[in-house]
């Protein structure tokens, strides 16, 4: 047994692990997901480690949520995004990476039981940015009042930062309202 290693924290098995994702909890456990490349330890290959836990000091490894789909609209990665519980669904939306689009378009993936197994959406949830933007990625997915939201960070044409709002009522089908939140216009 190695001292050093955490005794309740959760840590990657192996190689390069990032930041975490799609915490949440569902059926029963405390799911946690992180980015993680199971080749190596370099910042390549992105796909979703899934660790889960009763308590939240106990943890178990399960199989790899998402992994990048050669020559799909993720195919170079399945970067940041969160996941959310809804009935006997544990839903993950995340940012599809592909070299040469400059924005990471939001696309999902489900699980039916309880995260061992996932089906990815077969096309992408929002394929195209809002026009005037020059940077789009990282969703972060949660229900208020009924209503699913959504927020999807960006880099506004005129060099300001935004939160970038969306709306729904079945996780399904999302209504682009604006920009949540934007920073104010950089010095010059």
């Amino acid at each position: 047994l190695d001292a050093h290693l955490p005794a309740v924290h959760l840590r990657p098995p192996r190689n390069w692990i990032n930041d975490p994702n799609g915490l949440v909890f569902h059926d029963g456990h405390y799911h946690v997901f992180c980015q993680y490349n199971p080749y190596g330890p370099q910042h390549a290959n992105m796909h979703w480690a899934h660790f889960r836990s009763p308590d939240l000091t106990t943890w178990e490894e399960l199989p790899i949520a998402l992994a990048p789909t050669p020559g799909g609209d993720d195919a170079d990665g399945c970067f940041s995004g969160n996941a959310v519980s809804a009935g006997n669904r544990l839903v993950a939306f995340y940012s599809a990476n592909r070299t040469g689009r400059w924005w990471q378009p939001v696309t999902t993936a489900e699980s039916h039981d309880s995260g061992h197994t996932w089906t990815k959406r077969p096309d992408l949830l929002i394929p195209e940015p809002p026009a005037g933007t020059t940077m789009y990625r990282d969703p972060y997915v949660w229900q208020h009042d009924g209503r699913w939201r959504m927020l999807v960070g960006a880099a506004l044409a005129d060099d300001r930062g935004a939160a970038l709002l969306y709306e729904s009522d079945d996780l399904e089908h999302w209504t682009y309202r604006g920009p949540f939140h934007t920073s104010s216009p950089a010095a010059t």
